[in-house]
């Protein structure tokens, strides 16, 4: 199927904070412009490197996500609670919105040097 990608950066907290941010990549279908998969990582930006902290996708043809705040090699699991792909992004954008600090935090206490 052929897509059209959609890529959108949105900062999390104030206006001053720029390493904190989420990154938002959707592909809508050539033929039909539906939402046809979809990736939404939360990053952070430090001096030494960039960080994915946690991220949700629909590759591999199922939705799921990464928690790398708990396991660095987190394969992904399926996350199944979501009725249709749009529901699922407008979901997952509130739920990092909420909660980017917290999985934040626990990254950096469990993967700090």
């Amino acid at each position: 199927m052929k897509v059209i990608e959609r890529e959108r950066t949105e900062y999390l907290g104030d206006e001053s904070n720029i390493e904190d941010f989420m990154k938002v990549v959707m592909e809508f279908s050539y033929k039909t412009n539906k939402l046809a998969g979809f990736c939404v990582i939360q990053i952070c930006s430090t001096d030494e490197e960039t960080l994915e902290i946690i991220k949700f996708d629909t590759a591999h043809g199922n939705l799921h996500v990464h928690r790398f705040y708990s396991d660095l090699a987190h394969t992904g699991e399926n996350v199944e609670n979501y009725s249709n792909l749009k529901e699922a992004l407008i979901e997952i954008r509130k739920l990092i919105k909420k909660n980017w600090k917290k999985y934040k935090k626990w990254y950096f206490e469990k993967w700090a040097k």
